[in-house]
């Protein structure tokens, strides 16, 4: 069933009813949008320790194959980095223009 962006017998609560019907709306936009950050910000946690692992293995003059496998990890990583966290943007940003155009003509068809 559809939820009522407005209730006129409930005085008040015409916000928890927006919010109720955009989150019921959009809510697989928001659990992936949710699970992508989740991602990217593992990805982007796992940088500073793959630094770390890098400069251990030149300063220690270690293999310098593993040493150049490590650089490009942290390539790899900054790379998925930008991706995820643009595809991130790029979909919360559809879904606020889909709710832009949206919540003016539910408003003002409730309101007649």
């Amino acid at each position: 069933g559809s939820v009522p962006y407005y209730d006129p017998s409930v005085r008040g609560a015409a916000q928890g009813l927006v919010w109720k019907a955009l989150s019921r709306e959009h809510w697989r936009v928001f659990a992936a949008t949710g699970v992508l950050k989740v991602v990217h910000d593992c990805i982007m946690f796992s940088q500073p320790l793959i630094l770390e692992q890098l400069l251990h293995h030149l300063n220690a003059g270690r293999d310098r194959w593993l040493a150049l496998g490590l650089a490009g990890a942290l390539f790899a990583a900054a790379m998925l980095e930008a991706i995820t966290v643009n595809i991130y943007f790029h979909a919360l940003f559809r879904c606020e223009v889909g709710c832009e155009f949206a919540f003016p003509h539910s408003v003002s068809t409730c309101l007649r």
